[in-house]
């Protein structure tokens, strides 16, 4: 099977990618070493850095290198926005999509007022773990915070300072580098929240784990209900075509005669010479012989200049079409004859 040029280079761009991000992340996995997988992950973390350290050394004097470790420790090691705005315009542009393409398909009141405020969920509490006090421990609350757990004296034991912020380490904080703070009952920092999450905002962090999951969970339930009922549209109007006796490609084409007959643009004919006839559906006959039990004696065509008039055969009598149903369409057998002729398709 032949695949459009434009597919193939995406097909292509995706693999290619996804193999170089593999060999960056596991080239240094023991078992890969000696392999070009390995040889890859050397050439991607050592050789290259070592070549543009090379050439902005003769070019700058070092400023591209500094300025590129300058933002990667930013990046990996400063409290930023950028993954934050990552999942805000993941959110907002997945509402805006569903509002483009579903909410119009809404069926129920009820619904309409809960897509708004499913919504609004993961804004609010997405603020609300960000911008709240995770448990920021500082020389006038310390004494509190030592009070907070008991030391349990396997993970965390009395005596221990923290070298930063100069003071004994209280039962199950931890110093986050990039809070550059000792967190009271630190979990973890968190680059969704761009915060770490702790004894004072934990319960906000999981209320945005939850609304995202809903969110989620919510849109995929509304939508499964409108591409069931989208299905069932569809065999709707596969069944209105079987019906009509029309492909859709066909269906456009007489919405097309119906503008251009409002627009008095149609003109038809009959040639008693084209001998159309009705019957059954023959078997054999000749070349000229159609395999389709109806044909037709008219001629239509679409006039928008009164000079192509001239052009039409003289010996024929035209009419302005007037009406779509003056126009036969050929094609149309009845329900069973056209679903007879998808189901056992005609041979040529």
């Amino acid at each position: 099977m032949d695949l459009d040029p434009g597919l193939r280079d995406i097909l292509v761009a995706i693999l290619s990618l996804s193999f170089v991000v593999f060999v960056a992340l596991f080239g240094h996995v023991p078992a890969l070493r000696k392999t070009p997988i390995g040889w890859g992950h050397h050439f991607i973390w050592k050789t290259l850095p070592r070549w543009f350290t090379t050439v902005d050394m003769k070019l700058t004097g070092g400023m591209m290198v500094r300025t590129v470790k300058g933002l990667f420790n930013y990046i990996m090691y400063d409290k930023h926005p950028l993954i934050q705005l990552f999942y805000l315009g993941l959110v907002s542009g997945g509402l805006y999509l569903f509002w483009l393409g579903a909410w119009d398909r809404i069926w129920s009141p009820f619904h309409k007022i809960m897509v708004p405020v499913v919504a609004s969920l993961p804004y609010i509490t997405l603020y609300l773990a960000s911008y709240t006090d995770p448990g920021y421990i500082l020389p006038e609350n310390h004494r509190g915070a030592m009070k907070l757990y008991p030391f349990d004296y396997i993970n965390f034991k009395p005596g221990y300072h923290c070298s930063t912020c100069r003071f004994e380490k209280p039962a199950r904080s931890k110093h986050c580098p990039i809070c550059k703070h000792c967190i009271a009952k630190q979990d973890h920092h968190c680059v969704w929240i761009n915060n770490c999450v702790g004894h004072k905002n934990v319960k906000y962090f999981f209320a945005f784990l939850m609304s995202t999951n809903i969110i989620l969970f919510y849109g995929f339930y509304l939508t499964s209900i409108m591409i069931h009922q989208l299905v069932s549209l569809t065999f709707v109007l596969v069944s209105y075509l079987l019906w009509a006796g029309t492909t859709t490609n066909e269906t456009f084409k007489w919405s097309d005669w119906k503008e251009d007959i409002a627009a008095d643009e149609v003109w038809m004919a009959r040639d008693p010479a084209r001998n159309p006839f009705t019957g059954r559906w023959p078997s054999s006959g000749p070349l000229n012989a159609y395999n389709w039990p109806v044909q037709t004696d008219k001629l239509v065509y679409r006039i928008v200049n009164p000079e192509e008039m001239e052009y039409l055969d003289k010996h024929l009598v035209w009419n302005k079409v007037e009406s779509i149903h003056e126009l036969e369409n050929i094609y149309d057998v009845g329900f069973w004859k056209t679903l007879e002729s998808v189901v056992w398709d005609l041979k040529f």
